[in-house]
């Protein structure tokens, strides 16, 4: 019924064979229950006042009643009564990260939510393993789109966990991480390590474009036919029309609002192959631009549009006080801004004579001390890439204070959207 392991967190994954819906990380699913429960606080509740309380046998039991009641997120649990009393919460971390004192109780969720189907929102369907199943795979598993929504988007094999803040995407019940092998999306025990925390996969991990692309490094998806019939093979590009083409957008609506693209993105129409006449203009006319949507971070890695310019902007949070450096890799020509605010920001570097690699980390020295940022304090970001006829690409890495040797890319965990 369920598995209990201790350590620094405890875990608590719990399946039961009862039918409803999704809430935050708790699978209520046609032929299943699933919650992988955390210990989020100790001689904490939840600020959110329980809105059912009663006694049991155990830890793990009272998790039970949690999946099984559709209303419920968290729990709070005193464990020094005997038996011990159970409350179940409405809301979690992911709702309101507050929690009151209360001597003796533990508070439980489910984390941050990372489990979502994968749909193309102009097609009723979804993405699962070609197998339909959750067994164990040999070596690998097509995913395949498939349009009969009441027989496969409810049931397990139909979730996937996307870790945004790594990049990393998994099959969720064979635990089986999904890459492309041969211009085709899979689940493969030999996928390569993505991670956005590491510089060197930092390009190849995935993403959700600001067009509401599926991406992977410089590949997004399609399905392999226009018309959302079922049973088709989920292929990779390295090119992409401006907008967005009906089989080519991907979301994991379970993510929409509980892990949200945080980077905002503004396309400008762009005449000059001048970065400093570009920038001229969007400052004239910032609300001039022909595309805007969000994106994961500041990396952009498609061929998508020629002669224009991409603005991404995030508000930046400082981990630590000190002077960090940041590192702007681009082709062909590129800008890094930064303010307190975004009617404050200054230009701190941008490349104008040449195009391809600027101001790489090996060259950060050549700019002094860095900026100066205090711990927990907003500021802002802004990266302007101009595209002239080539493919595009931009990322943006940084040293913490301190840390000499390590650049790490500026992702999701740092930012905060606009």
């Amino acid at each position: 019924m369920a598995t209990f392991e201790k350590s620094t967190w405890q875990f608590f994954i719990i399946f039961l064979l009862l039918t409803g819906t999704t809430a935050s990380n708790i699978l209520r699913l046609k032929e299943v229950n699933n919650g992988n429960f955390i210990l989020k606080e100790e001689d904490k509740k939840h600020a959110t006042a329980p809105y059912k309380t009663f006694t049991a046998q155990d830890t793990v039991h009272c998790m039970d009643k949690c999946t099984d009641d559709t209303g419920c997120k968290s729990v709070n649990v005193d464990e020094n009564q005997s038996p011990l009393e159970c409350q179940l919460v409405a809301n979690d971390r992911n709702d309101v990260d507050s929690y009151v004192d209360a001597a003796g109780f533990k508070h439980y969720d489910t984390g941050e939510t990372k489990l979502s189907t994968l749909v193309n929102p102009n097609f009723p369907g979804c993405i699962v393993p070609r197998s339909h199943n959750c067994l164990k795979i040999d070596s690998e598993d097509d995913l395949v789109f498939m349009s009969e929504v009441d027989t496969h988007c409810n049931r397990l094999y139909a979730y996937f966990h996307f870790d945004v803040e790594t990049g990393r995407l998994f099959h969720h019940c064979t635990g089986v991480p999904v890459c492309l092998v041969s211009s085709r999306l899979v689940i493969s025990f030999n996928c390569p390590t993505s991670n956005k925390e590491s510089g060197s996969s930092y390009v190849n991990a995935f993403r959700r474009t600001f067009q509401g692309y599926l991406s992977l490094g410089g590949y997004s998806f399609y399905l392999e036919s226009s018309d959302g019939s079922s049973g088709q093979l989920i292929k990779s590009t390295t090119t992409s029309a401006g907008g967005t083409q009906n089989h080519r957008v991907f979301n994991f609506p379970t993510l929409v609002n509980a892990s949200p693209k945080k980077v905002r993105v503004r396309v400008y129409a762009s005449s000059t192959s001048s970065l400093n006449n570009m920038l001229s203009t969007i400052a004239s006319s910032p609300t001039n631009y022909i595309y805007t949507g969000y994106s994961d971070d500041f990396a952009h890695t498609a061929n998508s549009w020629n002669n224009v310019a991409y603005v991404h902007a995030a508000h930046f949070i400082a981990p630590i006080t000190g002077y960090y450096h940041f590192a702007l890799t681009c082709t062909p020509y590129c800008a890094l801004f930064h303010g307190n605010t975004e009617a404050t920001k200054v230009d701190i570097f941008h490349n104008i004579d040449a195009a391809g690699t600027f101001m790489s980390p090996s060259r950060a020295s050549e700019y002094g001390p860095g900026l100066y940022m205090e711990k927990d304090k907003t500021y802002f970001l802004e990266t302007v890439l101009l595209d002239v006829t080539t493919v595009e690409f931009i990322g943006l890495m940084m040293l913490l204070p301190g840390i000499d040797d390590e650049w790490k890319p500026v992702s999701d965990k740092y930012l905060q959207k606009i």
